[in-house]
């Protein structure tokens, strides 16, 4: 069973270009992890400054293994990604959907 999961982030006025740029970095984790179904998505009709992104993974348990290793005792650099993207979201929210087909 394969499942994807999206992050939903609503940012601050003008934003989206940074945080683009940080899923960036993050989905590049999952790609050097083997997992090169990470999209990245940006509005172009509805709420200004939305970026999504999406990913498959096998299981639910590898996505939050992954989660836990980046937000458990992060390095700098996480660190710094991290509060990045939270000065510049507004608000946000996770789906998580089984993929049929």
């Amino acid at each position: 069973m394969k499942y994807m999961q999206r992050e939903v982030m609503h940012c601050r006025r003008g934003k989206a270009p940074e945080i683009v740029e940080d899923l960036k970095a993050i989905n590049q984790v999952f790609v050097d992890m083997g997992n090169t179904t990470g999209k990245i998505y940006v509005d172009i009709t509805g709420r200004y400054d939305t970026v999504i992104w999406e990913v498959e993974v096998d299981s639910l348990d590898q996505f939050y293994t992954f989660e836990r290793g980046f937000y458990v005792e992060p390095d700098a650099q996480a660190t710094q990604l991290i509060n990045h993207l939270n000065d510049n979201t507004v608000k946000g929210s996770r789906e998580l959907f089984e993929v049929i087909l």
